[in-house]
C-alpha cells in the first residue's frame, strides 16, 4: 500500500467524508478538520488491505475501485460478507472499538483509499454529541444488516437469497427499476454470487437458468437483465 503523492487532496477528503453516512451531518467546517486528519492511499488489486484478527486502528473510505469484505470458514472456503464500492466505508467498527479485524479486506482492483486512524478521530469524537449519536445509528444499521444475513441463510431459498443480493446491485448502481426492469453491470461471477449466498456455483447456475425460463431475469457476459420487475422483486420474500 503505497501513499499517494501531488496536489493537495483536501477536497477529494471533505468530498469522501460527506459522503459517508458516519459524518454526513458535520458541518464544513468539522469536515474540513477531519479532512487534516486523513491521508489517501493506493493499493493495487489483489492486495490484502486488511486482515481478520490484526487491530482495528484505521477505518477507510472508497474513493475508486472495489473492496471484497470475507471470511474464511472452519472448512477453509471463503464467505463473501460485502463488496464496497466507490464513496462507501469499511472497517468502521474494529476502528469505534479499537477490537480485533473481523473480516479480510482485498482489493478487486487497483483502489484509491482514504485513511482515517483511531487514535486522530478518538479526540475529535468526544467533542462532538451530533457524531455520536451517528455511531450509535451506525453500529445499529451494521446489526441490523448482519442479523438479515444470518436470518436469509437460516430461513429463505436460494432464490430469496439470490434475488436480495442482485437488488441490492441494482440500488447501488443509482438507476431506477421501471415496470419493464432494468439491466446492471454485475461484476460477480457464479462462484462469487454462491460464496456470498452460501451455496454452491452449480445450485447459482440452476437457479439462473431457471429465472430465464420463466422470464424473470438473465445473466449474459457480466450484464445482469431484470426482464420482469414485478415478478423479481416478489422473489426477496419466499422462503
Amino acid at each position: 500500500m503505497t501513499t499517494l503523492q501531488g496536489k493537495d487532496p483536501a477536497d477529494e477528503m471533505v468530498r469522501l467524508l460527506r459522503g459517508c453516512a458516519l459524518f454526513e451531518e458535520l458541518d464544513e467546517r468539522d469536515l474540513k478538520a477531519l479532512a487534516r486528519m486523513c491521508r489517501l492511499r493506493q493499493v493495487d488489486r489483489g492486495t490484502v488491505v486488511c486482515s481478520r484478527g490484526e487491530p482495528g486502528d484505521s477505518m477507510m473510505i472508497v474513493s475508486s475501485g472495489r473492496v471484497r469484505i470475507s471470511s474464511v470458514s472452519i472448512e477453509g472456503r471463503e464467505i463473501i460478507l460485502n463488496e464496497i464500492l466507490a464513496g462507501q466505508p469499511f472497517g468502521e467498527i474494529a476502528f469505534l472499538d479499537g477490537s480485533e479485524r473481523t473480516a479480510d479486506a482485498t482489493a478487486l482492483e487497483r483502489s484509491r483509499l482514504l485513511v482515517l486512524h483511531r487514535r486522530d478521530f478518538q479526540p475529535f469524537l468526544r467533542e462532538r454529541v451530533d457524531l455520536c449519536i451517528a455511531v450509535m445509528q451506525l453500529l445499529c444499521g451494521r446489526l441490523r444488516h448482519t442479523t438479515e444475513q444470518v436470518e436469509d441463510l437460516a430461513l429463505r431459498s436460494l432464490e430469496a437469497r439470490l434475488a436480495r443480493v442482485i437488488l441490492a446491485f441494482v440500488a447501488s448502481s443509482g438507476k431506477e427499476m421501471g415496470q419493464d426492469g432494468i439491466t446492471v453491470p454485475l461484476s460477480l461471477s457464479q462462484r462469487e454470487l454462491g460464496e456470498i449466498t452460501g451455496a454452491t456455483r452449480e445450485s447459482v447456475n440452476k437457479t439462473l437458468r431457471s429465472w430465464r425460463e420463466m422470464g424473470l431475469a438473465e445473466l449474459h457476459d457480466k450484464t445482469f437483465h431484470i426482464l420482469d420487475a414485478d415478478g423479481f422483486s416478489a422473489l426477496v420474500d419466499q422462503l
